[in-house]
């Protein structure tokens, strides 16, 4: 495998190295949170005539689809599986294909159980199956749904409860609530891009390549057919082409090389860039990632750039915070130091949803986006952490041509727009100068005016000693490869702090968290 760095420049979009296609499609755009998603991908199902694929690392047979007013007017049940029960039930011949990472134990009482059983009992036209093909520590992390091979989403999100959230984040919201009335995750952000015309038909290949790998009899799916439907973006991108790139770990049983086109990307990317930076994420720590940004902070033959970053303020659990937390806070001061050197602007923040009188609640930052210099855009599953560049699989979606300029621009701003809680009007006249733009969300963050919020830059165990230590060696659940792949350590460490980081290091074996 090359491990060369794009330093000529040329288009970041190049099969073999950063993408494993470049396709055309005819429409494309973003579905911004989970709402718009659901909504758009219910509309789409239902003119389904042959096939639904779907790929994911969590389903819910009881997550709501509709919600709210979307759901007025309407009495079938619309729960994911009821719904697509009734799809089959009324259309004969279409089938429904579903492919779930099958779990780690770690996970055994957080997940639906017997889903196999649920799904494949439900109906003849629904076939599901548990994909445990994967290099050793590994997790399936793709999220994308395929319908009738023509019109294709990809992104972040799972179709299971937790996911489903409004725009405007509302503090609290009966809509978000789990069938058993509680709001498990409160406010929720993702982002899913659409896209119709051949590029799909590739994801329909990757979607048979996987279900056979995983055991399943080799489907025999009908040809790509147009879906009559008009799905209504969050963020309109247009016609053209886009890249399809993956992460995918080695494996010995099949035999396959690791697939790095997601690493690749995003530090081509990174270096790429002349202007402007925004990546908006659920976990920072790849090395390759943080490497690429101290890279381009140090070029001082390179114009200053703008650079924003969004992120959780909060993880979910100790074991994130151990895994992710405390490594990504490292790695944050370091950038923040290494922009302020080359004279850079860097602006980290998060967002929370407020109401007058009442404590704010983190907003949970679950999106996968990253846009360079407005020309380049790229969605998918991937987080920006180790494990995304080496070794769950993983696949983006991007798009890159001069001409998308003002779409990207405007997919950005979108973005932003909704982090800081600006009146749209306003957040274009301010945030829409081509420069200054973070020094705007500086100030607006700093006074607390909106949704954005700096970024504390912390992890509730910096000051654990131990931890302190494991930094030395970077987190313990975020390798990049296979268990099977890492360094022993066979050394005699020089010293007592090396020591203890060398053995600790084992412990990327049992620890993480993806989501």
């Amino acid at each position: 495998m090359s491990t060369t760095l794009r330093t000529a420049p040329g288009p970041l979009l190049q099969p073999g190295r950063t993408c494993w296609t470049v396709a055309p499609v005819f429409t494309s755009g973003l579905l911004i949170d989970g709402r718009d998603y659901f909504r758009e991908f219910h509309r789409a199902a239902q003119a389904a005539r042959r096939h639904i694929l779907l790929a994911g690392w969590q389903f819910d047979t009881n997550v709501a689809l509709l919600r709210g007013k979307d759901r007025t007017g309407s009495e079938e049940d619309v729960q994911l599986l009821p719904f697509l029960r009734s799809l089959c039930r009324r259309n004969p011949d279409l089938r429904i294909y579903l492919l779930c990472w099958d779990y780690s134990p770690a996970y055994f009482f957080q997940r639906e159980w017997l889903q196999d059983f649920k799904f494949n009992w439900s109906e003849p036209g629904i076939r599901f199956r548990f994909d445990d093909r994967h290099a050793v520590g590994a997790s399936h992390h793709q999220k994308f749904a395929v319908i009738d091979g023509s019109l294709a989403f990809v992104g972040s999100t799972d179709f299971c409860n937790h996911r489903w959230d409004r725009r405007d984040h509302d503090l609290q919201c009966d809509e978000r609530c789990h069938p058993a009335g509680v709001d498990v995750s409160g406010p929720y952000h993702e982002v899913q891009a659409y896209f119709t015309g051949p590029a799909a038909t590739q994801l329909v290949e990757l979607f048979e390549a996987r279900w056979t790998l995983s055991g399943g009899t080799p489907l025999r799916l009908a040809p790509p057919q147009p879906v009559d439907v008009r799905i209504r973006p969050s963020a309109r991108i247009g016609g053209g082409e886009v890249g399809l790139s993956r992460t995918m770990a080695r494996t010995l049983e099949p035999p396959h090389p690791p697939v790095r086109e997601i690493r690749r990307l995003h530090v081509d990317a990174i270096l790429s860039a002349d202007h402007s930076i925004f990546i908006e994420n659920q976990y920072f720590g790849s090395r390759a990632i943080f490497d690429a940004l101290c890279r381009r902070f140090a070029r001082t033959d390179r114009p200053p750039l703008e650079v924003a970053l969004l992120y959780p303020r909060e993880l979910h659990s100790v074991t994130e915070q151990l895994s992710v937390g405390t490594q990504q806070a490292v790695m944050f001061r370091h950038l923040q130091k290494a922009a302020a050197t080359g004279g850079h602007r860097l602006g980290i923040y998060t967002s929370v949803s407020c109401r007058p009188g009442v404590e704010p609640r983190a907003r949970y930052i679950h999106s996968k986006v990253m846009i360079v210099d407005d020309r380049f855009m790229t969605v998918g599953s991937a987080n920006t952490n180790n494990r995304s560049m080496g070794l769950d699989s993983e696949l983006h979606v991007s798009w890159e041509a001069p001409g998308l300029f003002p779409a990207i621009r405007r997919a950005r701003l979108n973005l932003l727009i909704e982090h800081a809680g600006m009146n749209p009007r306003l957040g274009v006249k301010l945030l829409g100068a081509p420069t200054g733009w973070v020094e705007v969300l500086d100030r607006w963050a700093a006074a607390e005016r909106g949704a954005l919020r700096l970024h504390p830059i912390s992890s509730s165990l910096d000051d654990n000693l131990l931890v302190q230590t494991l930094s030395v060696e970077g987190p313990i659940g975020d390798p990049e490869r296979a268990v099977l792949e890492e360094e022993i350590f066979e050394e005699i460490a020089p010293s007592r702090r090396e020591r203890v980081a060398a053995g600790i290091r084992r412990l990327r074996r049992v620890f993480g968290r993806k989501g």
